[in-house]
């Protein structure tokens, strides 16, 4: 199993801005969250839920709970063992940005499936460090 996130032509990804936006110790925090769930054991975690909704059945969150809540919206590939793809993660502080979240996933997947971004692996190492 792989992570894997959206990057974009120029090489920018909303994802590395934000977690370039949280501090050190949440990093860390995030780091450890998304090695447990390259190992796949970590989807039944308290901290990953499954959206029930049929519009949304193909996402899940990551939720980190600290000085600031940080929500990842991601997806599970059936391809090559089950990859995970990060789409979009968020600083919440209302139940819409939750919502807007959702359809943004929505947006990335469809583009995503219509070859107009691209993903790529994620070093959680180097990642991080950003």
């Amino acid at each position: 199993m792989r992570i894997l996130y959206v990057g974009s032509t120029d090489s920018n990804s909303s994802f590395i801005d934000c977690i370039a936006g949280i501090d050190a110790k949440q990093r860390d925090k995030l780091s450890r969250k998304l090695a447990l769930l390259k190992t796949g054991n970590s989807v039944i975690s308290p901290d990953i839920k499954h959206f029930s909704i049929s519009k949304y059945s193909r996402l899940y969150k990551l939720q980190m709970k600290g000085q600031i809540r940080l929500l990842v919206i991601f997806t599970l590939t059936k391809a090559h063992g089950g990859d995970v793809i990060l789409l979009v993660p968020f600083i919440t502080r209302h139940k819409r940005h939750t919502m807007q979240a959702l359809e943004s996933a929505l947006k990335i997947l469809g583009d995503i499936d219509s070859g107009e971004l691209h993903i790529q692996e994620v070093n959680l190492d180097t990642f991080m460090e950003n």
